[in-house]
């Protein structure tokens, strides 16, 4: 085995933080969801959803496509159109409208908190939100306030490496081998227990 020859910045990258990374951010920082996340959630965390899923940040589509493979009426929206046909493009955090249904999600992570706050209130008691993000969203003090109100219910960890890829270009080489851990967070509004962990794929 050889020494470790990195330095400080090599340890952040190797973790995945966004800010110190060797690479820049994505654009508006969309990283596209991985082609089996979804896939994985259902298959092996055995969720179902409501008839009707609000996908509030779609990007190209690669998590739109993958819940409507399972049967379920999907609504796609954005803040920009991409290569994707979205229902409509909104700034999410600015909207007011309620939504009948699940909202399933892989949102912009340095917006993450707030993305998770917004879908939590614009749904019903007992619907539930679905973020795909990385293991350590868990930590910082100023995400504590969220957790503190009990509404997460599950956290469905991958046990094999998932990836979200900058610009949705699955052929860019640069996260084949990221040393990042996702997970797809449950809430459920008005869900008041503690948390439990599943393991999936």
């Amino acid at each position: 085995m050889s020494d470790w020859d990195g330095n400080s910045k090599a340890v952040f990258s190797t973790l995945g933080s966004s800010t110190h990374s060797n690479y820049d951010r994505a654009d508006k920082d969309f990283y596209a969801t991985d082609l089996n996340a979804f896939k994985y959630l259902v298959e092996d965390g055995g969720v179902t959803l409501s008839s009707k899923v609000l996908e509030p940040c779609a990007g190209n589509g690669h998590l739109s496509e993958q819940i409507k493979r399972y049967g379920y009426n999907v609504i796609s929206k954005d803040i920009i159109q991409r290569d994707y046909p979205l229902d409509s493009t909104w700034d999410f955090l600015e909207q007011n409208e309620k939504w009948d249904g699940d909202i399933v999600l892989n949102p912009p992570y340095n917006k993450a908190k707030e993305f998770i706050e917004k879908s939590l209130d614009m749904i019903r008691d007992g619907d539930k939100v679905y973020a795909f993000l990385k293991l350590t969203f868990l930590e910082s003090k100023s995400r504590r306030p969220l957790f503190d109100t009990k509404q997460l219910k599950t956290v469905y960890v991958s046990s094999s490496r998932l990836s979200c890829v900058k610009n949705g270009n699955f052929n860019n080489k640069e996260f084949k081998t990221s040393a990042v851990c996702y997970c797809w967070y449950e809430f459920v509004k008005g869900y008041e227990d503690n948390p439990i962990i599943k393991w999936i794929n």
